[in-house]
């Protein structure tokens, strides 16, 4: 998974993520997944949009581990953009966590199949 972000030509966001061999055992590890199964980033450029990130906390606490919670997650925001990642114990836990941050930034109606 390979994309970019460019605002008025210039690159603001690039990701990439390469996974190859034995991708369950590489889940496992900390730094990728934490053994995880189901992982997202959700970006956000826009004047303001800084100002969602203590919204998009509450909405998201940190927890540090995958046990108990289904998921973990961290948000940053600087010069117009909000990043947030989340690693969950599987699809719909991630869509459940999704739904709620986008509802907490409130940018953009979530999509119905989403509300819980």
């Amino acid at each position: 998974d390979r994309w970019q972000i460019r605002r008025a030509g210039r690159l603001v966001w690039a990701d990439a993520l390469v996974l190859s061999g034995p991708i369950a055992e590489l889940a496992q590890r900390p730094a990728i997944m934490a053994g995880g199964r189901a992982a997202l980033a959700l970006i956000a450029l826009g004047p303001g949009v800084g100002d969602r990130l203590a919204a998009l906390r509450r909405a998201l606490p940190t927890y540090t581990t995958l046990a108990g919670h289904g998921y973990e997650a961290g948000a940053s925001a600087w010069d117009g953009m909000l990043a947030c990642r989340v690693v969950a114990v599987d699809g719909q836990r991630l869509i459940e966590v999704t739904a709620r941050a986008v509802a907490a930034l409130d940018l953009v109606p979530a999509p119905r199949g989403w509300r819980f």
